[in-house]
C-alpha cells in the first residue's frame, strides 16, 4: 500500500480558491460526496465478510474522506447520499465503537424534516442504537417509536426492532428482548447477531437449552457468512452461557472472542467479552487479574463513548470492591450506575 499524506492548509486553501477561480467547486463537492457514498457502501458490505479485518484497517484511514463526505453532503442538501453514508456504515457504528460514526445518525435523526429523508426508518433506527450507546434511553425509545410508524416493511423496520430488544435485555424484560431479536431476523435472516442477542436472552433467564438452539443457528449463520466479528459475539455468548457451571470453557470462550474482536477491529465485542472475563477472574478469587481488566475496560467505554456498557462494568467492579471490603465506593458505583 502507498503512503499517505496530509494535505497543508495553506495547500488546501490556495486549491479551493483555484476551485472558486475556476467555477468548479461544486463539481468537487460532488466528487467528494459520490466517494464518500461508494467507499460506505463497499466498506459496510466488506466488513461483514471474510475481507473484515482489511475493511476495518481502510475503514479508519478513511474516516477522515468519510466525515468529508459527510459534512459536503449536509451542506450541499443532498439528503440521499448523507443518508446512505450512515446507514451503510450502522454496523461498522455498533461493533467498532466508532462514536464518529453515531453522531451523524443522531445528526439526521434530530432533524425537523427527518420524517422526510429518504430511508427514514433506518436513519431512525441507527439513531436509537446511538442513542442506547450513549446511554440515552428514553431518547433511543422516542426513535423507534418514530422509526417503527414510519417503516413500510420488515427491512425498513429491523434496526428499530433489534433496539428494542436490547433496550428490554438491559432493563431485565428477557422475554420481549429474546421476541423483538428474533422479530429482527425475521427481516434479515442473514444476520448472525440476531440470533445470538436472542441467545443471549435466553441465557440470562436460565432457559439453556433454548439458548443452545439459538446459539447454534448463530454459530452457522457466522460460518455462512466468514464474518470474525459474528464468531467473536458468539464465541462471547457462548462464555455467558458456561460461566456459571463451566468456568475453564467460559475462559476459552471468553478469550477466542477476545482474539477474534481485536483481529477484526470489533471493540465492542472486545470489551464486552472482556467484561465477561473479568467478571470470571473475580468469582474465582483473581483479584489483581481483575483490577487491571476493570482498569482498561473503563477507558475503553469512555474513549468510544459507550456509556451503557460503562455501567455495566461499573455494576461489576462494585461487587469486586465488596469482595476487597471496599463497601464505600461499591455503594457509591452502584447507586451512581442506577441513577
Amino acid at each position: 500500500m502507498g503512503s499517505r499524506y496530509l494535505l497543508l492548509e495553506t495547500v488546501r486553501a490556495f486549491a479551493l480558491d483555484e476551485l472558486t477561480a475556476h467555477g468548479e467547486q461544486q463539481a468537487a463537492a460532488r466528487a467528494v460526496v459520490s466517494y464518500g457514498v461508494s467507499l460506505a457502501g463497499r466498506l459496510g458490505r466488506e466488513l461483514c465478510g471474510p475481507g473484515e479485518a482489511a475493511a476495518d484497517a481502510r475503514l479508519r484511514r478513511e474516516l477522515p474522506n468519510l466525515r468529508a463526505a459527510f459534512r459536503t453532503a449536509l451542506a450541499q442538501g443532498v439528503w440521499k447520499a448523507a443518508v446512505d453514508i450512515v446507514v451503510d456504515l450502522d454496523e461498522a457504528a455498533l461493533w467498532r465503537v466508532m462514536p464518529d460514526l453515531h453522531d451523524w445518525a443522531m445528526e439526521l435523526a434530530t432533524r425537523p424534516d427527518v420524517s422526510e429523508l429518504p430511508r427514514a426508518a433506518e436513519v431512525l433506527g441507527t439513531a436509537a442504537r446511538a442513542a442506547w450507546q450513549r446511554g440515552e434511553l428514553d431518547a433511543a425509545q422516542r426513535l423507534v417509536d418514530h422509526a417503527l410508524r414510519l417503516a413500510t416493511n420488515d427491512v425498513e423496520a429491523t434496526r428499530a426492532i433489534d433496539v428494542i430488544g436490547t433496550l428490554a435485555l438491559f432493563g431485565g424484560d428477557l422475554g420481549l428482548a429474546r421476541e423483538s431479536y428474533l422479530a429482527a431476523a425475521a427481516g434479515r435472516p442473514d444476520y448472525a447477531s440476531l440470533p445470538t442477542s436472542a441467545a443471549l436472552a435466553a441465557i440470562y433467564a436460565g432457559e439453556r437449552q433454548e439458548a443452545e438452539r439459538l446459539l447454534e443457528r448463530a454459530e452457522e449463520l457466522a460460518r455462512e457468512g466468514h464474518s470474525l466479528t459474528d464468531r467473536a459475539y458468539y464465541l462471547y455468548a457462548r462464555g455467558e452461557l458456561e460461566a456459571q457451571h463451566d468456568p475453564v470453557a467460559a475462559l476459552q470462550a471468553y478469550g477466542e472472542a477476545i482474539e477474534l474482536a481485536r483481529e477484526s477491529g470489533a471493540g465492542f465485542v472486545e470489551g464486552i467479552a472482556s467484561v465477561g472475563l473479568v467478571r470470571l477472574w473475580t468469582s474465582t478469587g483473581q483479584i489483581d487479574q481483575a483490577l487491571h481488566g476493570f482498569r482498561w475496560l473503563l477507558e475503553h467505554w469512555r474513549r468510544g463513548g459507550s456509556w451503557i456498557q460503562q455501567w455495566t462494568t461499573l455494576r461489576n467492579l462494585a461487587y469486586l470492591l465488596i469482595e476487597v471490603g471496599d463497601h464505600g465506593t461499591a455503594a457509591l458505583l452502584l447507586a451512581a450506575a442506577a441513577r
